[in-house]
């Protein structure tokens, strides 16, 4: 049996109701049960917090606790990291400079084809990221990305 939507106006009241729950991302776009539909939960607004979108999907239907549990015993921390937390650290690490010449670059040299491996292996950085505590500016797929976009060799 599906399941009904929720009403849209409980849905924007959760959503404006602050950051993701669980890693503080200023601006999720998902609404969490608390408790699972799958398991009992209801969409009573005291069952439902805003989420970001990967800590949404993460979470699947464990609870917070469950879900704490889980990332702890693989070796991910707790609370998650937001987006922008990692973003920032990315940034950081790699340099502003380095990463507005990357951009430059790909808007001018780099094939479609290249472009979109470049994005693809930057977002795989940014969620590996954030799904673990380990990331560095030597990162194998940060330096792939920015490889395509120096120009070839003569």
């Amino acid at each position: 049996m599906k399941r009904k939507a929720m009403q849209a106006s409980v849905r924007r009241d959760v959503l404006n109701v602050g950051p993701c729950a669980y890693c503080g991302d200023p601006f999720p776009t998902q609404v969490d049960h608390v408790m699972p539909v799958s398991r009992g939960g209801s969409d009573d607004p005291a069952n439902l917090v805003p989420a970001c979108q990967f800590c949404n999907w993460e979470k699947l239907d464990f609870t917070a606790d469950e879900w704490r549990e889980w990332r702890e015993a693989t070796g991910r921390p707790w609370p998650p990291r937001s987006m922008p937390t990692v973003l920032r650290e990315v940034i950081g690490a790699i340099g502003v400079d380095a990463l507005q010449g990357w951009s430059e670059a790909m808007g001018s040299r780099a094939s479609e084809t290249d472009q979109a491996r470049a994005i693809a292996d930057l977002k795989a950085v940014t969620l590996r990221a954030r799904a673990t505590a380990e990331w560095s500016a030597q990162d194998e797929g940060l330096r792939l990305a920015l490889s395509y976009a120096r120009p070839a060799a003569a």
